[in-house]
């Protein structure tokens, strides 16, 4: 039904490298020629945390950002997210001043402001 792909059988030895989000997020498995998308989601699963707990000791442990910046693309990602916070903030300033303070209105600005600042902070950090 979603047409998922057979994930390809490892062994743990081969395992680099795992993505790993706020310390219990498995994204990725990586190998030298493999690369395994995981993204298990925030639902506690105890066999991922003892997969993940079992892996922790042996190979290098990278989160998102981490593996953004490995590609190099981690700037140009800080400098398009600052733009793009900068332009939400003056839209909504300018709907502010325009339309009076609408919550409706400014909703979905209101709501992706906050993450865009998560976002810079994550970055900046990984910086």
């Amino acid at each position: 039904m979603f047409n998922y792909n057979p994930i390809k059988s490892i062994k743990i030895n081969d395992i680099k490298t795992i993505v790993l989000d706020e310390e219990r997020l498995l994204r990725k498995i990586k190998t030298d020629d493999t690369v395994i998308h995981i993204n298990n989601s925030k639902i506690k699963s105890e066999d991922a945390e003892k997969f993940i707990s079992r892996l922790k000791n042996d190979i290098k442990i990278i989160d998102s950002w981490d593996e953004f910046a490995e590609k190099g693309y981690l700037r140009l990602a800080y400098r398009i997210n600052s733009i793009i916070l900068i332009i939400s903030i003056i839209i909504t300033i300018i709907f502010t001043m325009l339309k009076g303070f609408n919550p409706v209105s400014l909703s979905v600005l209101l709501l992706f402001i906050p993450q865009l600042i998560l976002y810079q902070k994550q970055m900046k950090d990984k910086n």
